[in-house]
């Protein structure tokens, strides 16, 4: 990510906003140590207490380290403390132990019968980490912030007086508060005491521990105002050491003749992706990997820059993180999943968007949040958070009428590895146009399609209220990605299983990325054609069976709520419903950059048979209420043909007349009692069924002279699916009136 982060750093100094810049030999914790231990020491430099760590309390931590020398005050121990002969049977013995207290009673047994290292033999380099307590000492003494960190380097030294003493008050220490269960990490103590075995040799297998040493009394040198300290004294190269890489370049890529930087890139803590990460996620001396050395560049020769500028892109890339979420980054959809470790659940996988206007990168709208608003249920529109940033951004180019706006979104590839996963720059007018071509494409091209949402409750335990006629919204970008996540299995719907929860009702699957969805927004030329067809393949692959079974559901309610039966209706829950919608925006703005318009679609055989099947199941509802009794089928007569139509128009109308001949006769025919009171249900669906009668026959009668498609492309199914989710023709009429009237 050094490009992007250059670019950042770029802008943020032509806006004269200064920015931290991190220490490269200030460094955080590795995710890949897994063993740590806190030490703390008295004024004595004597162990007082030997505790575990929690996750919360690690992210916190940092260590000077350069390469693979000696860390301070985090050190490392990679020999256990105790030289256990190579004949022992103690580890045959912990694995056949069957409680803590059995181990605790070995590893005492250990410490008591076996001889203690010196710390010169089980420490990593700890003279190194001596030297750089002195450093501390040295060059922040003078500084009351830093007062913390130089009294923990002095008892260091003084703990380091004796070769074993330091070493035999860990283990004496941690085994007693083992005793008394101040400190569970036994497994930790097992491996910093008596390792993990012998190899075939008799050598000890090598282990790593972290101590991170503290002060007592519960005082930290974990703060951030510490760190700040140190960082503006300490010395960037803190030896002259032969080093085991050496840059082929002269010069930084980025051009500039100060010294190159000879330090692994520095980290930052990326919000979304949980953990620190590198500017450059390079080759190391640890790849196995050769793919990764194709090259013959490893570590910083990957790409030569100069010390400051690392720091400064670093510096850079944390301004932009550090501002409130929503303004330059925000968490977005990847369309990728991973598994839940606790619960073996996929989950989505997210990743972090970075977004700024090059001439003003401190602009106070939220930006980011125009993207994507993420997974959580909200009451958040697209419209309202479009209007904010396109307000911002056209006084922006009033002022800087070629200003950019620069995205760019960075993946987790493993743990301590990120990537560029897209990179954007786009003029801010073209950003400006695009939002309003999106809405747009919602607002004029999708018919009427309305759902009843029940009333529901967002994660803070908010409530939302119900909406009786909702009607389709303008997507954020991330949500079309999440949408096009997911595939919907059976009808969509979510009944409730044999242990009394709802059933799934669909999978998590990969789907397209952000990139995908913002190169139809933007409409990049020369690729958001192919886009927007492949996005329409899917749409419809994925969310087809949601849309019939939801719909259909919708067309029979009525009958079995009267008879106080379970309506399928309720089988779908509010953000199923809400998907429905999203689905109908989408189709939508897709059939809009595929040069569909409503105007055109709404006059095409495939959307006039979505709307006769759509109509021909309220005359097959009303039909039952009346003759049957409220008795109605697994699946109205329109519905259970929705699948055949969307392969083949023809043979699904064919199939329609003969079976609808019954229904319609009825309607035509059907009389209304004079017993009837105006509420009951046979004088509401003989009504209802004689205004949709009028609707079914013109259509009816005009698709049965013309030639329709023995198959369907993706274009038709698009169009046939909406006239079977649109309201009526007269009903879209009415409305369209009623609005132009307002």
């Amino acid at each position: 990510m050094l490009n992007e982060t250059w670019r950042a750093w770029k802008a943020l100094e032509t806006a004269e906003i200064p920015v931290t810049l991190p220490h490269p030999l200030i460094k955080p914790l590795p995710v890949s140590e897994k063993n740590l231990l806190r030490v703390r020491l008295n004024d004595k430099g004597s162990v007082e207490t030997v505790e575990d760590v929690a996750e919360s309390e690690r992210i916190s931590m940092r260590r000077i380290l350069q390469t693979n020398d000696g860390s301070f005050p985090v050190i490392k121990v990679n020999l256990p403390f105790l030289d256990m002969p190579a004949g022992s049977t103690i580890w045959r013995s912990l694995v056949k132990s069957k409680n803590e207290g059995d181990t605790l009673k070995l590893l005492v047994s250990a410490f008591t019968d076996t001889a203690v290292r010196t710390w010169t033999d089980a420490g990593w380099n700890w003279r190194n980490s001596l030297k750089k307590a002195s450093l501390i000492i040295e060059k922040v003494s003078d500084h009351k912030q830093g007062a913390s960190i130089v009294s923990l380097a002095k008892r260091f030294q003084q703990a380091l007086e004796s070769k074993d003493a330091f070493i035999s008050e860990i283990a004496t220490v941690a085994l007693s508060q083992l005793r008394t269960g101040r400190i569970g990490a036994i497994k930790t103590v097992q491996e910093l005491l008596i390792g993990k075995g012998k190899d075939n040799r008799g050598n000890d297998k090598k282990i790593s521990v972290l101590l991170a040493l503290e002060l007592d009394k519960g005082k930290t040198i974990y703060l951030s105002r510490v760190w700040q300290t140190v960082a503006d004294v300490l010395p960037t190269n803190l030896s002259a050491a032969q080093r085991d890489h050496e840059h082929n370049a002269e010069i930084s890529a980025f051009g500039g003749d100060d010294v190159l930087l000879e330090e692994p890139f520095p980290q930052v803590k990326l919000p979304i992706l949980g953990s620190y990460f590198p500017l450059l996620s390079m080759a190391s001396d640890g790849d196995k990997a050769k793919c990764n050395k194709r090259y013959g560049l490893t570590e910083y020769t990957t790409c030569p820059v100069t010390s400051i500028q690392s720091r400064r892109m670093a510096g850079a890339l944390e301004w932009l993180v550090t501002r409130e979420e929503g303004t330059t980054w925000r968490g977005v959809a990847s369309g990728k999943f991973e598994i839940n470790p606790r619960t073996r659940k996929k989950k989505e996988k997210k990743d972090l968007l970075i977004v700024f206007v090059e001439e003003k990168p401190n602009l106070d709208a939220k930006t980011a949040s125009y993207f994507g608003r993420g997974a959580e249920i909200t009451e958040s529109k697209f419209e309202i958070d479009a209007k904010a940033v396109c307000d911002a951004l056209d006084a922006v180019v009033q002022e800087h009428p070629k200003s950019k706006l620069v995205l760019f979104l960075i993946r987790k590839a493993s743990d301590g590895q990120a990537q560029i996963a897209l990179a954007k720059t786009r003029p801010v007018k073209d950003v400006l146009g695009a939002a309003s071509q999106w809405q747009q494409a919602v607002q004029e091209n999708t018919p009427i399609v309305t759902l009843y949402l029940q009333p529901d409750r967002t994660f803070d335990k908010k409530n939302i209220t119900e909406v009786k006629d909702a009607r389709p919204q303008t997507p954020y970008p991330d949500q079309v990605v999440r949408l096009l996540s997911y595939h919907w299995v059976r009808d969509g719907s979510s009944p409730k299983g044999g242990d009394g929860k709802p059933q799934k009702a669909n999978q998590a699957i990969v789907g397209p990325g952000l990139g995908d969805v913002l190169t139809l927004m933007m409409r990049i030329e020369g690729k958001w054609e192919s886009v927007a067809h492949r996005m329409l393949d899917l749409l419809i692959r994925r969310v087809e069976p949601m849309l019939i079974g939801l719909f259909g559901a919708k067309h029979a309610y009525g009958p079995r709520q009267a008879q106080g039966r379970h309506e399928p209706f309720f089988d779908y829950s509010r953000p199923t419903r809400e998907t429905a919608l999203r689905a109908v925006s989408v189709l939508g703005i897709l059939l809009d950059a595929l040069t569909s318009r409503k105007e055109d679609y709404m006059k095409d055989a495939p959307y006039q048979v979505g709307q006769v099947l759509a109509l021909a199941d309220t005359l097959h509802k009303d039909y039952c209420i009346v003759v049957r009794r409220g008795q109605l089928p697994n699946s109205l007569i329109g519905t259970s043909l929705m699948r055949r139509a969307l392969d083949n128009p023809a043979g699904a109308l064919a199939d329609l007349s003969e079976r609808m001949i019954e229904y319609v006769r009825w309607a035509k025919t059907a009389q209304i009692s004079r017993d009837w009171q105006n509420e009951d249900q046979r004088r509401i669906a003989i009504n209802e069924a004689r205004k949709k009668l009028r609707q079914f026959q013109p259509l009816a009668e005009r698709l049965g002279t013309s030639e329709l498609s023995t198959e369907c492309n993706d274009l038709m199914k698009a169009q046939l699916l909406l006239g079977f989710l649109a309201s009526p023709p007269d009903e879209e009429q009415t409305d369209e009136k009623r609005e132009e009237n307002l």
